[in-house]
């Protein structure tokens, strides 16, 4: 019955009985398997401790990763069996060991205290009550970390007997003993000319450059302090991203993949190429690298003067206009033919004609004629109607907030604007890995042929306050400098385009590690506490946000009244050529008359 609930609680589907049925020990296999039969709907394995040591003894890899062996301690044969199971690193988290040692504490824990068998085991020592034969005292068994000079302990669960059933009490592992972990770190080379563990306890007033590393050393600290161990930090010169899937021991990268440390100081994302060299923890942060740059002011396909209407309302204005013209011509001409008066009727005409349309009245003139006063009123009422919605549509258009036009990858490599990236490992890995064809054309077709394509993120932030750039880099320390360097209005222009999604950040553990689980509990501990906030706000700044004012207008730039200055230009030149050709004229006018008219010639009316 001790099995069936160590079954059960085990939550096992599948099991290996290690037995030596030749033994007094293990007389009762026989019955046990019958029962493991009828009761047991997973595989059952069985290895004998009575054949030699060979294939036919080695624990099973199965597909199943809830794996339970049981066996029994006072076998004369078990030695071999244990020293082959703690080779194989069989004592982890995968396999739930049940071992019976008799009524011989002090000798059991001898024989597993010479095992690896680490902080996450699931090792349970049944010792049978002299008292009384279905009576067991349950013992957890587990270590620290054998391979760096941890020793194996035990602490008592409770006993069993098949009216109490298997004791409740939780199991409680915090405490390594002053074990010596390694880490790995690379700064970047941004500690010199501090010491590393200088570098790594200091807290920037305002963070301005990459340092992930701190804030995960911070977190460290914390866990040390908790579960009672030591760090050996181990200074890579670079991520070596590029070296991943490889045999070097180089970088961070190397250094995890080798299993020559145990974590890493270096917050890594959580990549499918990644996954076959460490093992993740929890999210401590998310990586947030954005495309920054200044929104350009969206030019307009035509001018914005001929924007309210569109081109067939102008050509029929046109038409319209040049219709009232001809018949306020002849209006003037019937009214001068009968007040005997000379004036040119036609440029009267056309400058009355842009008056009406500007709105722009006339004294020097009057009309008599009540046909031409009732073509001047409606012409009036008119362009007055229409002057309303084209002086709305230009108000609004200053009210507004202009619409932003590069929203995606394709409409930035489609604008004019120069692009950097961050001088980091992890941006020319993500463009050195990516299969998506529009990064890689704008790697290819705008950063790499560019000089300035790899930029530090101060100095590409600079551009793009600068205006026409386009910067992608971690916003989480560039924020401040943003902050400190760019004014209100250039904040409000600043758009984000995100390369590839928001990623988890975490700290890697070697893979395999009997830590991975430990870790993972106390650093979710730390974030329900809030600290991981509090740790956050320390090393990183806040998106700054745009603080507009209610009476806010967009500006007035050159290109938004060229159309009103090419006019103004080309009137201008044109009045200068033609009074130079009128010049000309007269000077040639008072020559012949000069030349070939008497001195005493008078003109007559």
């Amino acid at each position: 019955m001790l099995i069936d609930d160590f079954i059960h609680h085990s939550t096992i589907n599948s099991l290996t009985v290690v037995h030596c049925h030749k033994e007094p020990p293990d007389r009762d296999v026989a019955q046990l398997a019958q029962k493991l039969h009828h009761h047991f709907r997973g595989p059952v394995a069985y290895i004998s401790l009575n054949a030699p040591i060979g294939a036919s003894s080695r624990i099973g890899v199965r597909s199943l990763h809830r794996l339970g062996l049981i066996m029994n301690l006072e076998c004369v044969n078990h030695q071999p069996f244990l020293q082959q199971a703690s080779l194989g690193n069989h004592f982890n988290s995968s396999y739930r060991w049940l071992f019976f040692g008799g009524q011989n504490l002090t000798d059991s824990l001898a024989v597993l205290s010479t095992l690896n068998i680490n902080i996450d085991a699931n090792v349970v020592l049944a010792i049978r009550h002299r008292q009384e034969q279905l009576s067991y005292a349950l013992y957890d068994v587990y270590g620290s970390m054998k391979a760096l000079g941890g020793a194996v302990q035990s602490d008592f669960l409770g006993d069993w007997t098949p009216t109490s059933g298997w004791p409740g009490i939780a199991r409680k592992r915090e405490n390594l003993h002053q074990i010596e972990l390694r880490a790995v770190v690379s700064t970047l080379n941004q500690h010199q000319p501090q010491s590393l563990e200088k570098h790594l306890n200091s807290v920037p007033d305002y963070p301005r450059s990459y340092h992930s590393h701190m804030y995960a050393y911070q977190l460290t600290k914390l866990l040390m302090l908790k579960l009672n161990f030591r760090v050996k930090l181990i200074l890579a010169e670079s991520w070596h991203l590029e070296l991943i899937g490889t045999n070097s021991s180089l970088g961070v990268m190397g250094q995890l993949q080798t299993k020559q440390v145990d974590f890493s100081l270096s917050p890594f994302a959580i990549l499918s190429e990644r996954l076959a060299i460490f093992d993740p923890t929890i999210e401590i942060m998310r990586g947030n690298l954005y495309t920054t740059f200044r929104h350009p002011k969206a030019r307009l396909q035509r001018s914005i003067f001929l924007l309210p209407f569109e081109n067939a309302i102008w050509i029929t204005l046109l038409a319209i206009l040049a219709c009232f013209s001809v018949t306020l011509s002849a209006c003037f001409v019937l009214q001068q033919a009968r007040q005997r008066q000379n004036r040119n009727e036609v440029s009267l005409a056309l400058l009355i004609t842009l008056g009406i349309l500007a709105q722009q009245g006339l004294t020097s003139v009057r009309m008599t004629l009540f046909s031409g006063k009732i073509l001047l009123l409606a012409a009036f009422l008119m362009c007055g109607i229409l002057l309303q919605y084209y002086s709305s549509f230009i108000i609004g258009y200053q009210l507004m907030e202009q619409p932003h036009t590069i929203n995606t990858l394709k409409h930035l490599l489609a604008s004019e604007m120069t692009v950097s990236i961050e001088d980091i490992s992890y941006n020319r890995d993500f463009f050195n890995r990516t299969n998506d064809p529009v990064a890689i054309e704008l790697y290819h077709a705008r950063i790499l042929p560019n000089k300035d394509g790899f930029q530090h993120i101060s100095a590409g932030l600079t551009l793009v306050k600068q205006g026409g750039h386009a910067f992608h880099c971690d916003i989480a320390y560039g924020n401040h400098i943003i902050i400190e360097t760019f004014t209100e209005k250039e904040i409000c222009e600043l758009h984000y385009i995100q390369l590839y999604p928001s990623r988890a950040i975490n700290i890697p553990m070697a893979k395999g590690s009997p830590l991975k689980e430990l870790f993972k509990l106390n650093l979710q501990i730390i974030r329900e506490a809030g600290i991981l906030a509090y740790q956050q706000s320390r090393y990183y700044s806040l998106q700054p946000k745009c603080i507009r004012d209610n009476l806010h207008t967009e500006r007035v730039e050159l290109f938004d009244i060229l159309t009103a200055l090419e006019l103004l230009g080309i009137g201008a030149m044109l009045s200068v050529v033609i009074l130079l050709a009128e010049i000309g004229f007269s000077a040639i006018q008072r020559c012949w008359l000069t030349r070939f008219m008497p001195k005493d010639f008078v003109w007559l009316d």
